[in-house]
């Protein structure tokens, strides 16, 4: 007896999955963009919460985040601070920019904006202090002592940078470091590479370090929060759509992927589905997808989907079958709509078996009604 159906090619089955899993993101990300994102996380305040921390964070200086002309901050990342090794238009090099940033964070932000003070800096005259022998790591000097600037560099100063001198050739700690050695074109990369280079050096310490600070974290987790619930509103209605309702009330479970793909759900032996089945198998697919709400990174969400959609797609290696987990779970099958012909139930599938008996069709059959066989009785011979 031979099938009234095809079953669908992996393919097939992948594209669907693709187009629909393609269409939901697409649209959460502009409902999202342009809708949740914008007036209901204005309207539940979460756009208020993020100009406090962006303003916070802008005034450290240590990032690379200024508001808009409105006074507003539409930022989802944080951006460090990026300057070239040679002179710039106003005749500094790169790393005097990252030195006059470091010296405003630890001499004036730190002391007197920030929540979290560094340890063991009680007035402003700490921070100094704090920035010279904690940051650059330089020795403590006398100073009351008169310096030469060869012994303040000899005595006191790092590979980089010293302490600077005084008209009264005494050490003033309130005045920025000066640079051990004349910066040229040639070494003004090595200075560079002292501040910033590759997720290393005293910038990226001292940007790594606020963002660790309790008051940084609880900033940012406060707007974080309004921005998570506007992507859920966004997230969870065309993630029901798309994988539950649409197939629920589409014909053979279709999806809107399998409708381009030609494709439809059916029970073993080509039987429409049930209407509890209907309502259920949708519902793997579904769960797979809220996984896109767990609170990782969306490119580790994305992850974490595609790895359950190939645990379940990986079932088709092992059982050598175009059925996937969901389909073993439910005793369904995926088929092509060309030429397919599903029976509406068992009962019209039963007649279609007595209809058509299975045969072995690589079997001839003869027909020998006309030969007639005669057998003799032993006790005749």
């Amino acid at each position: 007896m031979k099938n009234t159906f095809t079953l669908a090619s992996t393919g097939k089955r992948f594209l669907a999955l693709f187009i629909d899993a393609f269409l939901a993101f697409i649209l959460t990300s502009l409902l999202y963009t342009y809708v949740t994102g914008v007036y209901m996380f204005k309207a539940i305040g979460g756009a208020e919460k993020r100009n406090t921390f962006f303003s916070y964070v802008d005034r450290s200086g240590l990032f690379n985040n200024t508001p808009d002309e409105n006074g507003d901050y539409n930022y989802s990342s944080l951006y460090l601070l990026s300057f070239d090794a040679t002179k710039d238009e106003n005749g500094k090099y790169g790393y005097e920019c990252y030195l006059d940033t470091l010296w405003n964070y630890y001499t004036d932000f730190m002391p007197n904006e920030a929540v979290d003070k560094l340890e063991g800096c009680a007035t402003v005259n700490d921070s100094y202090t704090y920035f010279y022998e904690k940051v650059l790591g330089m020795t403590t000097p006398d100073f009351t002592k008169e310096y030469g600037a060869d012994e303040a560099v000899e005595k006191f100063g790092n590979d980089y940078f010293t302490y600077t001198l005084g008209d009264d050739s005494r050490i003033d700690i309130t005045k920025k470091p000066t640079a051990v050695s004349t910066v040229t074109d040639e070494n003004a990369e090595e200075y560079m590479s002292y501040f910033y280079s590759s997720n290393s050096g005293i910038y990226y310490d001292a940007a790594y370090a606020l963002s660790q600070t309790d008051h940084f974290v609880e900033l940012g987790s406060s707007y974080r929060m309004e921005s998570w619930i506007c992507y859920i509103t966004a997230f969870i209605p065309l993630q029901l759509i798309f994988f539950y309702v649409i197939p629920v009330v589409m014909k053979n479970n279709k999806t809107i992927g399998k409708l381009i793909a030609g494709i439809s759900v059916a029970e073993d032996h080509g039987i429409k589905l049930p209407t509890w089945k209907r309502f259920t198998r949708p519902l793997v697919l579904t769960a797979i997808g809220f996984v896109m709400l767990l609170p990782l990174s969306t490119y580790m969400n994305m992850g974490v989907w595609a790895l359950l959609v190939a645990a379940d797609y990986i079932v088709m290696v092992f059982k050598h079958e175009d059925k996937v987990g969901h389909d073993y779970l439910f005793k369904t099958i995926v088929v092509q709509d060309k030429g397919t012909t599903l029976f509406n139930n068992k009962d019209e599938y039963e007649a279609y078996l007595k209809d058509n008996p299975e045969t072995d069709e690589n079997k001839t059959i003869y027909d020998h009604s006309d030969v007639k066989l005669t057998i003799d009785d032993e006790d005749n011979n």
